[in-house]
């Protein structure tokens, strides 16, 4: 039903592409975002990088109610709606709200559905991603620079530091997120009994195991269950700030880990250090 509605809404909507000076004359701008996780978080990195450079502004952001706890951390200073975008009549609501506040400009990065476009349409200038995205090869691409062109960022050359974990002084808690929406991304049982193994002799360090298929490695190691919801995300968060070191899958808990500024041991399977990470991103090996 929502996304009939939806459908006829964003029917005849007719987006056009930013400048410079648009974004420089605008002084609300609204970014309705609804994505994946990781993108949410990569969306959330690279708009800190667009609000230093456009400090003097109001910005809105609207998003599903699960993702609240990432913006409360991460953009806490700014207006911040939540919705659940299958509740038509909050819809509606949030559809008022936005047409009194009246935003010069909405930008939706990463975001491909009509909810999304939509929203963005009740501002006076909008480009929606998905006309953006259709000149795009992501696969060839870095997706924090996606965004980055999206918003006309200026782009860097690429790098990023690796370094090496000799030993475990120091650490309590260790954090393994082993799995990705994409399962060809995700980690195998031989990998997770391998990093499990890394650690479990150490009588001083607590392993916990976060993924959405309930897992069972012995009494020794604590389980996360991810759920699509509020409090789950700001469990995770609270969960991701106590660890010494994050072992993950290219997903989600990746970007979140180093937005937090964690030690982050990765594991690509499939996909490219230059394709997933951040510029000047610190990463982690074991080395034991």
């Amino acid at each position: 039903m929502i996304n009939i509605f939806l459908n006829y809404l964003s029917r005849n909507i007719q987006s056009s592409s930013h400048t410079d000076i648009d974004i420089s004359k605008s002084n609300k701008i609204l970014f309705p975002i609804f994505t994946r996780y990781g993108d949410t978080i990569i969306d959330i990195v690279v708009i800190k990088e667009f609000i230093r450079k456009y400090p003097k502004k109001e910005y809105i952001f609207v998003f599903p109610h699960q993702m609240r706890p990432y913006f409360e951390a991460m953009l806490p200073e700014h207006k911040l709606i939540s919705l659940n975008k299958r509740n038509i009549i909050k819809l509606y609501r949030v559809s008022r709200l936005i047409k009194k506040i009246k935003p010069d400009l909405a930008l939706n990065p990463w975001s491909h559905g009509n909810e999304s476009c939509y929203l963005s349409s009740l501002s006076l200038k909008y480009f929606c991603y998905k006309d953006f995205y259709r000149s795009l090869d992501e696969k060839k691409m870095n997706h924090y620079e996606i965004v980055r062109r999206y918003f006309l960022l200026d782009s860097e050359e690429f790098q990023y530091k690796e370094q090496s974990i000799s030993e475990l002084k120091n650490i309590e808690n260790v954090l393994i997120c082993p799995e990705s929406t994409d399962k060809n991304r995700s980690m195998s049982e031989v990998d997770i009994k391998h990093y499990i193994s890394l650690f479990a002799e150490h009588q001083n360090i607590k392993i916990t195991l976060a993924s959405i298929t309930k897992r069972n490695y012995g009494k020794d190691i604590s389980y996360f269950a991810f759920h699509k919801n509020y409090h789950s995300s700001k469990s995770f968060i609270d969960l991701v700030n106590k660890q010494d070191i994050i072992i993950s899958a290219d997903s989600a808990p990746l970007h979140i880990s180093l937005a937090f500024n964690k030690k982050v041991v990765p594991l690509f399977k499939i996909t490219q250090p230059q394709n997933v990470l951040n510029r000047n991103s610190i990463i982690y090996n074991i080395n034991l």
